[in-house]
């Protein structure tokens, strides 16, 4: 189908508001700018217009624009539609502008190559399309080609390249591209995907984090790249001239929407707008502003493809580690040791913190806080006004530390799903002054691979909401190393990283509140490493009401770096997720979680026979 049809045909409100553009005699601001009447306009709603290719245009770029990048800022376009949906997302999705870069060459022939994005702190990734202009594959490793006049090829980065006006300087900042370290074999069945290391600067961006995911069919998503001059690649040499104004080959931002996720293939289709020189640029989801896909082709009229982002977690996996030092996990709960830990508050500014609240759920549905049955003397307590306590509270979460193994027994956290924001940044981790230090994992067993990262019990993300000045200050709280255990680097598991969410799509939704109580599983036979003994398995447990039973649900599930502490030396598979009963995690872990057992959909079971392949597999009634 024609995508201006495809289009119109399932977005009522952009439909209606192209239709009342038109017939009011208005016309679309395009179109008025490019000087196609209304006349042509109304002939081009009605059916497929051959004869008027850029009245057509118009339409599309209308509903479907590609919008230029001023200052890392995206102009909106001038559908009003359009703009209410990007706003609320606009400073997620801007957040990934500045990691986005054009691909240039030097000594190939070939100025401009196509689109590239930081994917770690030393790695962009591109298509294979891309790098195979000026690199090619020599024995087991990869080598840049040499011209015709045997001198070696070169390649750059440019993460600016934006157009500011008319006789105004493109500003620019290239950094080299030092060494190509891996590319797909070109055919079918291998995604389009390369990865090439970039040369240190200080000034460098963050690495997009990867979404992994389930895409879904009208997810709202952003194409970021660098559009060239391409006669193919839309209607007509005309229309792209018109559409694009005659500017190419410089930053842009084309929303859309994700049209299929191809099961069982590496790939998806969406409709953002895209030319030749978008090749390799990001698929942001615009709600989250991770990537969930590289782009790398598109046919005209029809749609455009993309690799899917947990096929280029697949690929990064198989390049050494030494070149993969980012965050490569989608909202990981682990952050990067590359700072130091932050002097910490005095005790009473932390006077305003209600911590855990167990009405959270409402009065008839009380979840009391978990009580340590095993192993008591080991509770931290402390004193504070006079008075002895045991939970060290913060905003919208409560921890309760194990004195010996210088952990949390457990961190209970409320989220309100309604309430929640986005875009909150991180700050660096820093101790709790209400207990002694010594009591707090340092710095020991924590830094760069081969040690450990520190590993979010709540996370980040799920105190944060509320007005922003209290979402801001909950994301902060999440940074004290008190809720904090040591985790592998390459820690990635998708579903125990999405159970939240899930649940939060599964809670009633009048009120979509969970509470969950996460921590380590401490055994005698935990390995000491660093001086500090590594828990091996950690457990979650979530508690929400459900959406269709209208009842309280707790569920809980396990985690284990087992496998992957058995070889320290950067491990890079998932790891696996079980759904098992709340009555072996109390047996475990020496917590009592009150009567939340006899609400477990799977009760006395020990678990599924299998990991969780995605949360869709979890059992809540």
């Amino acid at each position: 189908m024609n995508p201006i049809r495809r289009i119109l045909n399932a977005d009522k409100a952009l439909s209606e508001e192209v239709h009342e553009l038109i017939e009011s005699g208005k016309n679309l601001p395009i179109a008025i700018r490019n000087n196609i009447n209304q006349n042509a306009m109304e002939k081009a709603m009605v059916g497929p217009a051959p004869e008027l290719p850029r009245a057509e245009a118009m339409i599309l770029l209308h509903v479907r624009p590609a919008l230029l990048i001023k200052k890392n800022k995206v102009i909106l376009p001038d559908s009003v539609e359009l703009k209410n949906r990007i706003r609320p997302f606009i400073k997620k999705i801007e957040h990934v502008i500045p990691s986005v870069g054009r691909i240039e060459f030097l000594k190939a022939g070939k100025k401009y190559g196509g689109t590239g994005w930081l994917i770690t702190e030393d790695t962009i990734v591109t298509n294979r399309h891309v790098a195979s202009l000026v690199a090619m594959k020599k024995g087991k490793s990869f080598v840049f080609r040499k011209n015709p006049l045997g001198d070696t090829m070169e390649a750059l980065i440019d993460f600016k390249e934006e157009y500011w006006g008319d006789n105004v300087a493109v500003p620019e900042f290239e950094v080299e591209l030092e060494k190509i370290v891996y590319m797909t074999e070109d055919n079918t069945t291998q995604p389009d995907i390369a990865f090439f290391k970039i040369k240190k600067h200080n000034k460098l961006p963050e690495p997009i984090v990867i979404s992994t995911r389930k895409i879904i069919e009208k997810q709202f998503v952003s194409v970021i790249g660098y559009p060239a001059y391409d006669p193919n690649s839309i209607i007509s040499t005309m229309a792209a001239k018109e559409v694009f104004n005659n500017i190419y080959e410089v930053k842009r931002c084309s929303p859309g929407e994700i049209l299929e996720d191809v099961s069982d293939s590496w790939y998806f289709y969406h409709d953002c707008t895209t030319l030749g020189g978008n090749s390799g640029s990001v698929v942001v989801d615009n709600e989250t502003g991770s990537a969930v896909g590289l782009h790398f082709m598109g046919e005209v009229e029809k749609e455009n493809y993309a690799v899917k982002g947990e096929e280029i977690l697949k690929h990064l996996r198989k390049v050494s580690p030494k070149f993969v030092t980012g965050d490569l996990r989608l909202a990981s709960e682990i952050e990067s040791e590359q700072e130091d830990v932050f002097p910490e508050s005095a005790p009473e500014d932390y006077n305003d913190r209600a911590g855990y609240l167990p009405d959270f759920l409402g009065k008839n549905y009380r979840v009391p806080l978990p009580q340590v049955t095993r192993d008591k003397d080991n509770v931290l307590t402390f004193e504070l006004y006079g008075e002895t306590q045991s939970e060290l509270k913060y905003h919208h979460f409560t921890v309760v530390m194990n004195r010996e193994r210088r952990q949390c027994f457990y961190s209970a956290c409320n989220i309100d799903g309604l309430l929640s924001k986005r875009g909150v940044k991180r700050t660096g981790w820093k101790y709790d002054s209400r207990i002694p230090k010594e009591f707090q994992i340092k710095n020991e067993c924590y830094g760069n691979p081969p040690k450990f990262s520190r590993g979010h019990m709540t996370r980040k993300e799920d105190p944060i909401w509320g007005d922003l000045a209290l979402a801001k200050a909950a994301g902060g709280d999440s940074f004290h190393v008190t809720n904090a255990t040591p985790q592998m680097q390459s820690f990635n598991a998708p579903v125990w990283l999405a159970l939240e969410d899930y649940a939060l799509e599964n809670a009633r939704q009048d009120a979509m509140k969970i509470s969950v109580f996460t921590g380590p599983i401490f055994t005698e036979q935990d390995p000491v490493k660093y001086g500090v003994k590594i828990p091996v398995d950690f457990f979650k447990i979530l508690v929400f009401i459900h959406d269709t039973t209208r009842k309280l649900c707790a569920t809980g599930y396990t985690v284990s770096q087992k496998d992957h502490l058995s070889n320290q030396e950067f491990v890079f598979g998932e790891f696996e997720t079980y759904q098992v009963s709340i009555k072996s995690i109390e047996r475990r872990t020496g917590l009592h979680f009150g009567s939340l057992s006899s609400v477990d959909p799977i009760k006395g079971l020990e678990a599924f026979g299998a990991p969780l392949a995605k949360v869709e597999e979890i059992r809540f009634v």
